[in-house]
C-alpha cells in the first residue's frame, strides 16, 4: 500500500501550523498501515483528501503573498514526497499548471518558475503606470539625436537669412559706432586684431598742393582733416566721399593740424606764423596765437584741453592756453626746426624731435621734457647724426617710435633712462629728406608708414618684418594714418594732393 506524504514550507511565522499538519499525516499513515489487505476504496478516498488540502494550501499561499507583495526568496513552496513506486497517473492532473514537483532542500526560486512569473505579470498589471527602464547609453544617444537635429535645424534657418550688405562707404554701424567711440574715450585697449589694408575704397581730390598730414576724428569714425600747402584745412566725410567744410583762415601753408579732445575744434599752424583753432560747428576762428616764427607742429595734452603745445622753426617751444590766450611756458634749447611732439600716456613729460644743424649737436635730436617744470629729462637718447620727423607713442606698452631720415624707424622705451632698442629696426621705405610720418594701429600690433617713393610699407611691430606693401601716391607719401576704432583701415596723402581711404 502507497503512503503519501504532505507537508507545506511556509515562512518562520508559519511554524505551529506546519507541525500541526505533520502530526495530522503521521497519524493518517499509520492508520493507513493498519488497514493494509483492506478494500481499495479507502485507498482512493485517501488520496483525493491529500489532494484536495494540497491545492487549497497552494491556493491559499498564492493568494497570501500576491495580497502581500511578498518576494520570490519568501514564496511558499509544496514538496511531495513518492512513498511507493507506483504513482496514480491523475496526481499530476490535480495539480495546478502553474506549479511544479521540486525535491525537499531546493529553493522554490529554482524550482517554481511559473509561480514567480505569474505573480510579477499580476504586480505589472496592477501597477501599469510605471515607465519601462531604460539604460544610461540609450538615453545618452537620444539626447544626441535630437541636439543635432535642433542644430542642423539652426543651420539651415541661419544659411535661408539674407545677409546685410554694406556699401564701400557705410564703415560701421550705429550700434558699433556708440560702442566704438565709447572705447575711444575711455582710452580702452580695442578687442579685436588688426591687419593691414588691401585696397582703396575712397579717394579725396580737393587739394591743389600737396598734402602734409591727415588725422582721423577721435569719436566719430566718418570724419578726418588734412593739412595743405595750398593753405587751406578740410575736413572730409568719408561716408559720402564729399567735403564737409574748407577752413582757409591761414594766408600760408599749412604744417600741421589736430582735433582737441571731444572733436569739436581743430586747431592748425603753419608758415604764416601763426596757431588757429577753429570751431568745426560754425566753422569761425575761435583764438589766433601768434609767433615769431614758423609753427611747425601742435600737440593738445593728454589731459587737459586746455593747453596745448607749439614747435616753433628756432630752439624753442611753446606752452599756450585757450582760455587766456597766452604762453604759460616756454621749452629752450639749441635746436633747429621742430619737427614732432609727442606726450607720454600719463602726461607729465613729453618727448620732441628737432632738425639736427650740425654734427656734433646729435644730442639735440630727441629730448625728454617735463611739462611743469620744463626741464630736460634726458638728452642721449638718439646719438646718430639724423633727423627725426615723427614721433608715435605705442597705444598699450612702454615704448616709442620715431621715423629717422635714415631710412628707417627706430624703437624706444618710455621709461627711463629711454634707452634705444639697438636690435631691432623697421627698414625697407625711404624718407630721403622728407617729412614722411607714421603711426601705430589701435592694438599697437602693427606700425604703417609712408615712403618718398609713394608706397605705404606695413611691420610687425614686435618681429620688425615687412607685412606687406601698398601703391599709394605717384609722388612721396607724406603721412599715414590708423583708423582708431576700424582694424583695416587706414587713411593717407601724398606730395600729389590726394587723400585716400584704404580698407
Amino acid at each position: 500500500m502507497e503512503s503519501l506524504l504532505v507537508y507545506s514550507s511556509d515562512s518562520d511565522s508559519d511554524e505551529p501550523e506546519q507541525n500541526q499538519r505533520l502530526e495530522e499525516s503521521e497519524k493518517k499513515r499509520k492508520v493507513t498501515k493498519m488497514e493494509q489487505g483492506s478494500d481499495g476504496s479507502g485507498e482512493k478516498d485517501e488520496l483525493q483528501l491529500v489532494v484536495k488540502r494540497t491545492k487549497s494550501c497552494l491556493q491559499s499561499s498564492d493568494e497570501r503573498n500576491v495580497r502581500n507583495n511578498i518576494p520570490d526568496s519568501k514564496q511558499n513552496s509544496c514538496v511531495i514526497h513518492q512513498a511507493s513506486k507506483h504513482q496514480p497517473h491523475n496526481m499530476s492532473r490535480n495539480f495546478d499548471v502553474s506549479h511544479s514537483l521540486a525535491p525537499p532542500g531546493r529553493n522554490v526560486k529554482d524550482s517554481v518558475p511559473a509561480v514567480s512569473s505569474t505573480m510579477r505579470g499580476s504586480v505589472s498589471a496592477n501597477s501599469s503606470k510605471i515607465k519601462p527602464y531604460i539604460s544610461k547609453r540609450e538615453r545618452q544617444k537620444s539626447i544626441e539625436r535630437i541636439t543635432s537635429g535642433v542644430s542642423s535645424a539652426n543651420a539651415s534657418i541661419s544659411s535661408t537669412e539674407p545677409r546685410q550688405r554694406v556699401t564701400e562707404f557705410d564703415f560701421m554701424s550705429k550700434q558699433d559706432e556708440e560702442r566704438t567711440s565709447n572705447e575711444a574715450m575711455s582710452n580702452k585697449k580695442p578687442n579685436y586684431f588688426n591687419r593691414a589694408p588691401k585696397q582703396v575704397v575712397v579717394t579725396f581730390e580737393g587739394h591743389s598742393q600737396g598734402v602734409n598730414c591727415v588725422r582721423w576724428h577721435p569719436t566719430r569714425s566718418n570724419l578726418l582733416v588734412s593739412a595743405s600747402m595750398d593753405h587751406s584745412v578740410r575736413v572730409w566725410d568719408a561716408s559720402s566721399g564729399a567735403t564737409c567744410s574748407k577752413l582757409t583762415h591761414h594766408t600760408a601753408a599749412v604744417k600741421d593740424a589736430k582735433w582737441n579732445l571731444d572733436g569739436s575744434q581743430v586747431l592748425s599752424c603753419g608758415y604764416d606764423k601763426t596757431a588757429r583753432l577753429v570751431n568745426l560747428e560754425t566753422g569761425q576762428e575761435v583764438v589766433r596765437f601768434p609767433h615769431h616764427n614758423y609753427v611747425t607742429s601742435v600737440q593738445f595734452h593728454p589731459t587737459d584741453s586746455k593747453l596745448f603745445l607749439a614747435g616753433t622753426f628756432k630752439s624753442s617751444i611753446l606752452c599756450w592756453d585757450i582760455r587766456t590766450g597766452n604762453i604759460t611756458s616756454t621749452y629752450s634749447a639749441f635746436f633747429g626746426q621742430v619737427q614732432d611732439i609727442a606726450f607720454l600716456p600719463q602726461g607729465n613729460e613729453f618727448i620732441s624731435a628737432a632738425e639736427v644743424i650740425k654734427r656734433n649737436s646729435t644730442d639735440k635730436g630727441i629730448m625728454v621734457w617735463d611739462f611743469r617744470s620744463t626741464a630736460v629729462l634726458s638728452n642721449q637718447i638718439y646719438q646718430e647724426a639724423f633727423t627725426c620727423t615723427c614721433l608715435k607713442v605705442h597705444p598699450c606698452e612702454s615704448h616709442f617710435v620715431a621715423q629717422s631720415n635714415g631710412n628707417y624707424i627706430a624703437l624706444f622705451s618710455t621709461r627711463k633712462p629711454y634707452k634705444l632698442n639697438k636690435f631691432k629696426r623697421y627698414e625697407g621705405h625711404k624718407v630721403s629728406g622728407y617729412h614722411i610720418g607714421c603711426d601705430f594701429s589701435p592694438d599697437g600690433s602693427i606700425i604703417c608708414s609712408g615712403s618718398a617713393d609713394g608706397q605705404i610699407y606695413f611691420y610687425d611691430h614686435h618681429s620688425s618684418r615687412m607685412i606687406s606693401e601698398l601703391s599709394g601716391h605717384s609722388m612721396p607719401c607724406m603721412d599715414v594714418a590708423f583708423h582708431p576704432t576700424l582694424p583695416h583701415c587706414i587713411a593717407s596723402c601724398g606730395w600729389d594732393g590726394g587723400v585716400k581711404i584704404w580698407k
